[in-house]
């Protein structure tokens, strides 16, 4: 028994040595890092949820941003298309959001003549880092 907990205490003591580096691992922090933006979108009960991801592609790394700012110019068109051939049709809803963090949703109220139909529609964004702008887009369902 006491070899088992001396193994144990072993490899609990390497686990907890390796944990500061797990955590402090360079991360990166800038928008200057960004070079990609992925786009998530869904509507639930007459709100559309967007949440931007940030990447940086030479890195492979998701970029944890804050302190500084980004614009988002949408518009939200529905889709006449399919879904494997997304075309835009009449605009739904149209605005712009400012995010301070990486962390941040944004929010779009449904326009109530489009309320209780299910409509498949197309998301776009302009979104300028104050580095570069980059365009992304994404279809759903509204709801």
């Amino acid at each position: 028994m006491k070899r088992i907990s001396l193994r144990f205490f072993i490899i609990l003591t390497l686990l907890i040595s390796l944990i500061p580096s797990l955590v402090l691992a360079e991360r990166l922090t800038s928008l200057s890092d960004v070079d990609m933006i992925r786009l998530l979108a869904h509507s639930k009960d007459g709100i559309i949820t967007v949440n931007l991801l940030y990447k940086n592609r030479a890195e492979d790394k998701l970029v944890f941003w804050k302190g500084e700012e980004i614009t988002c110019a949408y518009a939200i068109y529905r889709n006449i298309g399919t879904i494997l051939y997304p075309e835009k049709g009449e605009e739904i809803i149209s605005g712009y959001k400012t995010l301070t963090r990486y962390n941040l949703r944004f929010y779009i109220d449904i326009p109530e003549a489009y309320l209780g139909q299910d409509n498949r529609t197309i998301i776009e964004c302009e979104v300028d880092t104050g580095y570069i702008t980059l365009y992304v887009n994404n279809d759903f369902r509204l709801k």
